[in-house]
Order: C-alpha cells, then structure tokens, then sequence
C-alpha cells in the first residue's frame, strides 16, 4: 500500500511543485494547432482545434456565462482557486487557510468544492469546503479525523473528491481509538445530510478516488498483493436511488475509475482500459496496448481521454469508436476532461498547462 501511495505523492509533488500564478491571459488566438493531423478520417471535428494556455494553474471548469475556473497550488506563493471573466480579468480568489494548501478541487453548477491541508506528505489534517460563487457562502463539510490519535495510521494521502447536481463524495481515513477505517462519504449540500456510502477496516484494503454523476458513484477498493508486488483492485459501482452496489472488475491493477452517466471508464492493469454503459450493462475493451501503459483515464458523454507511460495524450470518441493521439509527447501531467475541456500539462514548460474545447 505505501508503493501505492508513494507513487501518488510524486505525481502530485510533480504536478504542484515550483508553480505561481503568473497571468490569466489565454493565447487562443495562437494559430499553432495542437493537435496534429494524423488521420483525416478520425474525430475530424477536433483536428482543427486551437490551444489555449495559461502559466503555473490548469483549468477546473467552463462556467454557462463564459467564466473560467482555474486552481494554482503552490506552497511557496499564495495559493488559490480563481475564477476569471471572458476578457481574462480575474473576478474572484479563493485562498486556502493558513500554513495549508488547495490540493483539489471540482465544479457543480455556482458551487466551487475543494480540499486543502497543511502541506506534508499524509495530508491528514485535510479539510474540505463548498464555495457559492454567487453568494460568497462557504460551508466546511468535513475533515479529517486521524490527527492526534493513538494507534498507527497508514501512509495517507487526503480526502479524495467528485462533485455533481448538489452532492459531494469524496474517500478518506477515519479512525477511532481501536482501529482506522476506510470510508467512502456523501454530503447533499440542499438537504445538509451525510451517509456512508462504504466502510472497511485499513487492514483489508483502501478506497482510490471516487466518481459521481447525478444519482452514480463508481470507487475502487485496493489492496497491495505482496506476491505481485502490485495493487488488487476491485471496482465498485452504486446506485444512490436504490443502493444498490454491483462489481464491474476486479483485478490486479484495476483502478481510475470516472463516470459520466451513462458510461464509466477504468484501468483493467496496465495497459487496458474498459468502458461500461450503465444503461445497457454492456462493457467493451476501448485499449489494450501490451507493455504500453496508459493512465490518468478521463471522460464526458462524448470522449475519453488518457496518458501513456511515453507521454503521449489519446482521446477517443465514444460514439465513433475512434481514438486520436492529439500529442506524441510532451505531456507530464493532466490530460483530464472536466466537462467539455481538455486540459495537460507542457512538459519542460515548468506549470504551463494548455487545453481545448471539446464541443
């Protein structure tokens, strides 16, 4: 399990370590496409798509008024979620508290949700808000719950986060003082109600993170398999209305699972990635790729998108069931949709991040 969590705090520390908040200026005017042409009979519409970029923060969401959120973490400078206007102007900052850092953070609708914690390897003093940007509320919904106890706690890594239609769901640790548990949690921000969706003892395994789209939440429970020296993983998918909880694949290295109602994506071990469609209950095999991995899987209702261990970035059209590599190379972190962009990291560009529409 330490492995696990290890490799995860380095992509993290790559991901936030040594980034400012220089400008909010976009260049999608730029004519140099990002994407290159490789084949004129695939995702046409996205061939001719421009770039935009901004320096040290990466995009969050596209509000309906045209609004951009951006997040910027840094533990050297000010830390913070912004929120800029059409011209680039930035019209609302959100700081972390003292001596702690916004690690994450998602978009529903006017609410911004986000984590934070003192800025060390557990993360175990993690905290996590709901912010209205039209109203300027903001509710703390929870925190963690190790700090301080007696008995031995894993190597933590914090709250793990997804957000839509007024829910949060995020995993965690919790422990009292006979044992630490792992929880899977969910907060209804209209009704200010909790329910534990999944609890298990730490010795049985962890939650990774967590996927929600309206009445759906899809987690993984993992555990280290010392023979493999690699993560057994089980992926689990709930329906809120009924709760109702159905295995989807389980198996060494499964894990990344998000959801966008109807579909769900996950890694099936290194190299594979699997697409399920709730309503169908029908499941296809979109990559399988042999000793070229692929990560950091994410989608919408139209395309998915993923990493390789080569730095390239694919994305693939789920009702054509084409894929596209938009870049050979070049890419050190990211490469995630929120909503309709597409957003990546420039490697050797220090935190400079670019995306595109998908629309």
């Amino acid at each position: 399990m330490n492995k696990v969590k290890i490799c995860l705090l380095i992509i993290i520390i790559l991901i936030i370590g040594g980034c400012s908040i220089k400008s909010t200026k976009t260049d999608s005017d730029d004519k140099n496409a990002v994407i290159a042409k490789t084949n004129a009979n695939i995702l046409d519409e996205l061939e001719a798509k421009k770039t935009s970029s901004i320096e040290n923060a990466h995009p969050i969401a596209v509000l309906d008024d045209g609004r951009k959120v951006f997040l910027q973490v840094n533990p050297e400078v000010d830390n913070s979620i912004f929120v800029t206007s059409i011209d680039g102007s930035i019209v609302l900052k959100i700081n972390a508290e003292i001596s702690k850092n916004i690690y994450d953070a998602k978009v529903m609708g006017n609410w911004i949700v986000y984590v934070e914690s003192s800025n060390d390897m557990t993360k175990s003093d993690w905290a996590l808000y709901a912010k209205n940007i039209d109203d300027n509320r903001r509710i703390e919904i929870d925190k963690g719950k190790v700090v301080n106890a007696k008995v031995k706690t894993p190597t933590l890594l914090g709250a793990l986060i997804s957000a839509s239609n007024g829910k949060i769901v995020w995993t965690a640790f919790e422990k009292d003082e006979e044992s630490v548990n792992a929880i899977v949690k969910l907060y209804d921000i209209e009704n200010n109600t909790y329910k534990i969706i999944d609890r298990l003892n730490v010795e049985d395994g962890e939650f990774g993170q967590p996927g929600l789209d309206g009445d759906w939440i899809v987690y993984d429970i993992g555990k280290i398999d010392m023979k493999a020296l690699a993560r057994n993983g089980k992926l689990v998918l709930v329906n809120l209305k009924n709760n109702e909880k159905r295995i989807l694949d389980e198996g060494l290295r499964v894990s990344g699972a998000s959801i966008k109602y109807p579909y769900v994506v996950w890694n099936s071990g290194d190299s594979i990635l699997k697409l399920y469609n709730i309503k169908t209950k029908e499941e296809k095999t979109i990559v399988n790729w042999g000793m070229t991995g692929v990560w950091n899987s994410s989608l919408n209702d139209k395309f998915i998108s993923w990493n390789t261990n080569g730095d390239g970035l694919y994305i693939y059209s789920i009702k054509k069931g084409e894929t596209l590599k938009l870049k050979d190379s070049g890419i050190t972190s990211g490469g995630n949709i929120s909503g309709n962009i597409l957003w990546w990291y420039v490697k050797g560009e220090k935190c400079k991040s670019e995306w595109i529409t998908l629309d």
